[in-house]
């Protein structure tokens, strides 16, 4: 199942459980990003991450204006 979360004034943090098929993609416009476990990123690293997890899957998408960004597993 996959995930839309958007925040305006606030950081986000999701969990995702181990070994998840997702197509992961995070941005920030004022804050850092953070994933907790090895991902395959092409490109530069800047305020955007889209990657594929395990072998892909729906997509998990988050992206917060003004705070951070963390992806952990569970």
């Amino acid at each position: 199942q996959g995930l839309d979360l958007q925040t305006t004034n606030g950081g986000a943090t999701v969990y995702v459980p181990r070994g998840y098929n997702a197509l992961l993609e995070t941005g920030t416009t004022n804050g850092g990003m953070r994933v907790d476990f090895p991902i395959t990123v092409r490109g530069s690293l800047n305020r955007h991450i889209s990657t594929q997890l395990g072998s892909g899957g729906p997509t998990v998408r988050v992206i917060t204006t003004n705070g951070g960004v963390r992806i952990a597993e569970r």
